[in-house]
């Protein structure tokens, strides 16, 4: 209505504004007030409806498109909307973003917004405490910067220093156990109580319930979180989307997340779905999973259950105990090996009884998860060495280590693989403990044994111990340093620049890798760099010198000349293929230069004669002729552009027949940055 100038616009935007929520310095619009008094809390913090955001993010467009209303008035619903922000800056869907973001902008323009130039300082209080600093400058003022603080910050402050307009966020985010009073869905879980222990077998089944007189809801998405230490296998997926209307099976926080899309889901229809994971790490006491079913395009929606899987005390270990245990046993007796949180093992209570060959189950108690161990005690006289150290190993990032430990006499004892840093048991003879699928074990006549781990991560880096299970045990570690290629990083690094003669500019080049690579500068086409070390006099008498190449991070040039205009490499290298390269184009705006080919020229009187002039600049400059001041018509001026240099020949005829033909003719060429000119003299011959 007020686009089209209605005169009953001003009478809606009065009713508008009338519907409006209010409290505290919050206010917004609602398109069901019953909500807000539903559930444990119905203050504007407890939740976020979509439908809400999009309608408070139309009002706010509208009261300021009505022309009546100053950002001041609009500004309390500014707040509320961006404290319904997530932390990645958008709302909880797709819709109600974009409408958000509109709001948002809307008010900034009119509001009158300056790009921030911010240094902001932020402490947290509390345990582990520690000041993080950010800057806001024209190079990154789009770039989203964030920094975590740890579990058990009480508090936070802030100190920001410039000039300009930005918004500083905290998000927070904490789990509770809570269900929606009235879910529009059903969901069941139900856990396999047969399934292997090392591995969760969950079917979920779900129902669209919502009342009303829809036969289906909207397209439906599916989180199933998995308990701490569980990893899905996807190898499961392929019975999910055999599911009539499954559209998508996805992972997300490292596959501990399954996502599943569905098409939508018919009122009194149940879709059961399978789920398998295994357990990659023992952790005690687990929590409450949750599952989420919600609507993709009205997230109020949605029905949330919690499933828990069993966990005790001692499903977390040591290693050096139950070694022990199992080792200090004779012939054919009876060993106790007790997983509590002193103890440790090759593996957990059930992994041990799994693994170790020499080892056979008698009985198991829950409570202590202790159980009883037959132990074959090898031939008497024999003592198993370590034939020399393990060799360290160096690998690029995505290649294959080799661990080799060399054993003699090793007999009947077992050799393992530990990761040292993390008590992580990675393999028991030929058996793999871990569940990471990277790592293999090979034994050659029971005496090398090598650990090989497949498409190496940095996180693989660290010592790895070869365990051999005497009593004591004997161990010997090496360590697997893992090498990264070196890799530019963008945004810190300076991009193509545009500076004016006489002035001094800094290249900045920000690059990662291990070991930290070095940066060395260039000039493309190995021309020379006009170079003065930081360190030069400013009297202005010392001169730049010709190098081939500068080792810094930073590059400054002092005093730009023309001749320092040109592409600069910054290439960065740390001995781990392949070197990597970016290239800077530096252009430097100078003043117009102009030479001929001659100064003075004779001609016979009513000869023609082509007089020509030559000049350079950047920015491109503005040609002509004078004679006595006077602006000469015609001419050619033929331009051509090389390496951000305009260069223009100029010519003019002229066909002389008086006296006042004959005399100084002036080329001159002139832009932001000065002008110059030339004289050619034409003489009666």
């Amino acid at each position: 209505l007020q686009r089209a100038k209605s005169p009953d616009a001003a009478k809606h935007v009065a009713a508008l504004k009338a519907l409006a929520k209010q409290e505290e310095d919050r206010t917004w619009w609602t398109e069901d007030e019953q909500k807000l008094r539903s559930g444990k809390c119905g203050r504007w913090w407890c939740w976020v409806w979509s439908h809400d955001i999009e309608i408070t993010s139309y009002a706010v467009l509208s009261l300021l498109e009505s022309g009546q209303e100053t950002p001041d008035s609009v500004l309390n619903s500014i707040r509320w909307l961006v404290a319904q922000r997530n932390s990645f800056g958008g709302f909880a869907s797709s819709q109600d973003t974009v409408a958000g973001l509109q709001a948002l902008i809307k008010f900034a323009k009119a509001s009158g917004y300056v790009p921030a130039r911010w240094d902001v300082s932020v402490s947290n209080h509390g345990q582990r405490e520690k000041t993080e600093k950010l800057s806001l400058t024209e190079d990154n003022d789009l770039l989203l910067q964030t920094v975590e603080f740890p579990q058990g910050t009480k508090s936070l402050s802030y100190e920001a220093k410039g000039t300009g307009a930005a918004l500083l966020q905290i998000s927070y985010q904490y789990n509770i156990v809570e269900k929606e009073p009235k879910p529009s869905f059903k969901i069941q879980a139900i856990i396999k109580p047969d399934s292997p222990p090392a591995k969760l077998e969950l079917s979920v089944c779900v129902e669209y319930v919502e009342e009303g007189k829809a036969k289906a809801s909207n397209m439906a998405i599916l989180e199933v979180s998995l308990p701490s230490g569980y990893t899905v296998d996807e190898d499961s997926f392929k019975d999910i989307q055999e599911i009539e209307r499954v559209r998508l099976v996805e992972t997300k926080n490292e596959d501990s997340v399954v996502v599943i899309y569905f098409e939508s889901l018919p009122k009194g229809e149940i879709k059961c779905l399978p789920i398998e994971a295994f357990k990659t790490h023992a952790v005690a006491n687990q929590k409450p999973a949750p599952i989420v079913l919600y609507d993709y395009y009205d997230t109020n929606k949605k029905a949330t259950e919690y499933y828990q899987v069993e966990s005790k005390l001692c499903d977390i270990y040591t290693p050096k105990a139950a070694a022990t245990a199992v080792v200090a046993a004779g012939v054919n007796t009876l060993a106790t090996v007790d997983c509590g949180l002193r103890t440790t093992g090759f593996g957990q209570c059930r992994d041990l009884r799994q693994a170790a060959g020499h080892m056979r189950s008698a009985m198991a108690t829950d409570e202590s998860c202790s159980f009883p161990l037959w132990v074959s005690q090898p031939e008497s006289g024999t003592d198993p060495k370590f034939s020399g150290p393990i060799n360290n190993v160096t690998v690029p990032v995505g290649r294959d280590a080799l661990l080799t430990c060399i054993v003699h006499d090793l007999v009947s004892y077992k050799v393992a693989w530990l990761r040292v840093d993390t008590q992580t048991i990675l393999s028991i003879q030929n058996h793999v403990i871990t569940k990471n699928h990277r790592i293999g074990i090979s034994h050659t006549e029971h005496r090398i044994w090598q650990l090989r781990i497949r498409d190496v991560h940095e996180s693989d880096r660290g010592w790895y111990m070869c365990q051999i299970n005497t009593d004591p045990m004997k161990s010997q570690m090496g360590y697997l340093d893992v090498v990264v290629p070196p890799d530019i990083v963008d945004y810190q690094t300076s991009q193509d620049v545009v500076r004016a003669s006489g002035q001094n500019v800094t290249l900045t080049c920000t690059a990662t890798g291990v070991p930290p690579p070095t940066i060395t500068w260039r000039r493309e086409e190995n021309a020379p760099i006009l170079w003065l070390p930081d360190n030069h006099d400013d009297d202005g008498e010392e001169k730049a010198k010709e190098v081939y190449s500068v080792e810094s991070q930073n590059l400054t040039l002092w005093q730009l000349q023309r001749g320092h205009m040109g592409a600069y490499l910054c290439i960065a290298s740390n001995g781990v293929p392949p070197t990597v390269s970016k290239r800077i184009m530096l252009v430097v705006n100078f003043a117009p230069t102009i030479w001929t080919r001659y100064d003075t020229i004779y001609v016979g009187v009513g000869q023609k004669i082509t007089l020509e002039c030559i000049s350079e600049s950047q920015p491109a400059s503005i040609n002509f002729w004078l004679k006595d001041k006077e602006l000469l018509q015609g001419g050619t001026y033929d331009a051509l552009t090389v390496d951000h240099v305009h260069r223009i020949v100029m010519r003019i005829t002229v066909r002389p027949l008086t006296k006042h033909d004959f005399g100084e003719y002036k080329c001159i060429a002139k832009n932001a940055l000065g002008e110059t000119e030339r004289s050619i003299t034409v003489h009666r011959e």
